[in-house]
């Protein structure tokens, strides 16, 4: 009953355009009407703020659409001792289906631009065909340029590897995450179809 009651009175707020104290057992929430509501089937509100903390927008949080899984159509080599972009795609088909639910990720980049505040899940697992009997891949995610996650493996036999890394990290609007890898084994190295990388928004701040 205090939810319903609750919704009734932002409800009111927005559609009246001013700003009143709205006390639920003791919790003080002080919503602000700051868009034009738009009445339809689907968005009801525009933009609000509660204590300045919780943002809800028509596309990030009535309807989440923050999220997608990139991989590769094809092996990507990896040159010896160079840091490199992998090349995930939204719409890659060849092992796992992609989906970008936002239209987040660039392939043009190889990078994913946050739509907005939040925690985030970041997670990559790569699979890559060592031919050589000693070699040893980094694998990074990075965020804005910096690397915020990192783990390795390394090998002295000839075999097919995977390794994961993973990380839940507070970003802003407007920052970029990407995945590198670095190997030094002598020579080139192919990462394989398998490799892949999830982001999924868990809440807004």
């Amino acid at each position: 009953m205090k939810k319903i009651l609750f919704l009734f009175l932002l409800f009111c707020i927005i559609k009246e355009g001013y700003s009143a104290d709205i006390d639920i057992e003791g919790a003080t929430f002080e919503p602000t009407y700051t868009g034009a509501a738009t009445y339809s089937t689907t968005v009801i509100i525009d933009t609000c703020t509660i204590n300045k903390q919780m943002n809800f927008t028509q596309d990030k949080f009535i309807k989440p659409n923050v999220g997608c899984l990139v991989g590769l159509d094809s092996a990507q080599t990896i040159l010896n001792n160079t840091l490199t972009s992998i090349k995930f795609l939204n719409n890659a088909t060849s092992v796992r289906t992609a989906y970008d639910l936002g239209s987040d990720w660039s392939n043009a980049t190889s990078s994913f631009t946050v739509p907005c505040d939040g925690y985030y899940d970041i997670s990559m697992n790569l699979s890559a065909d060592l031919d050589t009997a000693t070699s040893n891949f980094n694998c990074y995610i990075y965020l804005n340029g910096v690397d915020i996650a990192s783990t390795y493996f390394y090998t002295t036999s000839v075999s097919i590897e995977s390794v994961n890394v993973g990380t839940i990290y507070k970003c802003s609007a407007g920052d970029l995450i990407a995945f590198k890898v670095y190997q030094v084994s002598g020579g080139a190295k192919n990462l394989s179809s398998y490799s892949y990388a999830t982001i999924w928004l868990l809440g807004v701040y």
